[in-house]
């Protein structure tokens, strides 16, 4: 999901942002209209930035992510299963669909992509827990033991050395 928020109209983005209701995260900013896939920013932490200033936004917008019919039609060159991979993949997301190469096959795009270290993809999911959670060693550390096999409460707890609290 996509939100958009857009500054009124009515005034101009240069005297939006010289307003002095703004915080120092606001003036660095550089559009009216922003764009965040982060759900937990844009509906806890947007508010508490804004303060004031949130009066003057003209809403926030939800775009939803792109149905699969609309993603193969997109990639009219696929075959139906190659289609469904990809929709498994990448799910509905504009922003990574235009990334995904229809010249070259689903290994080719994982390997361009996911598992290049600069493909774009690459970082993504460490990007996302990290910005959703905030003790994210002890997450990588459970996420780690649960990868070699642990999946009990008990066998966590002996190889990480964190209680159920964590």
């Amino acid at each position: 999901m996509i939100f958009i928020l857009n500054v009124s109209k009515a005034e101009t983005a240069v005297n939006w942002f010289r307003s002095e209701e703004h915080t120092s995260e606001l003036q660095s900013l550089s559009f009216p209209t922003r764009r965040s896939s982060d759900l937990c920013w844009v509906e806890q932490e947007i508010p508490e930035l804004l303060g004031k200033a949130g009066k003057k936004l003209s809403g926030i917008t939800k775009l939803h992510e792109l149905r699969f019919m609309d993603v193969a039609k997109k990639f009219s060159g696929y075959t139906l299963r190659q289609k469904v991979e990809v929709y498994g993949i990448l799910g509905g997301v504009p922003e990574y669909l235009r990334h995904w190469d229809q010249r070259g096959d689903v290994k080719y795009n994982i390997c361009r992509n996911i598992l290049s270290p600069d493909g774009f993809l690459h970082h993504k999911a460490e990007e996302l827990i990290r910005s959703q959670l905030r003790e994210l060693t002890v997450y990588n550390t459970i996420l780690e033991a649960m990868a070699s096999g642990r999946r009990k409460l008990n066998e966590l707890y002996q190889e990480t050395g964190f209680s159920r609290a964590k």
